[in-house]
């Protein structure tokens, strides 16, 4: 039985993939050194669902790889035997790229959280694993009251990491606000850690931001937040 979808038009751009050959072509010519992706660069504009973002057909095993200068939510219907499974609530960070990875005939659909448009790039490529971490400058706070952003990209993940481990010098507060109406969901306060000792490693959410400030005013507290994959 043919997907739901399938009348619906798939979208071929040619994406020369690395010397790794990351990427498949079409089901003749998988094995081909100038395998191709499935790709796809649209403009969701904000506030909008774009339901038909980009299909995928007549693949088997897949790592969906996105990117957006917004915060997206991405949804996934992906076909199994004669059923469809809708796999909901996937996010992407402003400026930021993240993985899925699955299995058959999909279609996915993206919701623009922001009132700004929002550039979204989709690939289909052949699964491989991702392993990647990020070490921020040192940063630091002298108030207790103007909490500032974890790391270089505002408060956001970076670049396929949702774990974050932060070193600080002295006694802070943490807090993740949302990405969107910027209201706090979780704060901690009078974190107190041994000279550049860890806080423990934390998994971030990929539509909220993550921000410090120190905890007694005119104080100067320094920090460092190492971001990874794996959380390791």
């Amino acid at each position: 039985m043919r997907p739901f979808w399938a009348l619906w038009p798939v979208v071929y751009s040619v994406v020369h993939i690395d010397g790794e050959n990351l990427g498949f072509g079409n089901s003749a010519d998988r094995s081909s050194p100038n395998c191709q992706a499935l790709s796809r660069t649209t403009t969701v504009t904000g506030g909008s669902t774009s339901q038909r973002a980009i299909a995928i057909e007549g693949v088997e095993a897949w790592q969906l790889v996105v990117q957006s200068t917004q915060v997206i939510r991405f949804n996934i219907a992906q076909a199994q035997s004669n059923t469809t499974q809708d796999i909901q609530g996937q996010y992407c960070p402003q400026n930021g790229i993240v993985t899925f990875n699955g299995y058959g005939d999909a279609l996915i659909s993206v919701t623009n959280l922001t009132l700004i448009d929002a550039i979204v790039q989709l690939d289909f490529v052949k699964p491989y694993d991702v392993h990647r971490q990020h070490e921020s400058e040192s940063d630091s706070n002298n108030s207790n009251v103007v909490f500032k952003d974890v790391g270089e990209f505002g408060g956001w993940n970076p670049p396929y990491c949702e774990h974050l481990k932060i070193y600080a010098n002295n006694p802070i507060k943490l807090r993740v606000i949302n990405g969107v109406d910027l209201s706090v969901i979780w704060q901690e306060n009078n974190i107190t850690t041994p000279v550049w000792g860890t806080l423990g490693t934390m998994r971030t959410s990929n539509r909220d931001r993550i921000q410090f400030a120190s905890e007694t005013n005119l104080t100067v507290a320094v920090i460092r937040a190492i971001w990874s994959t794996q959380g390791t």
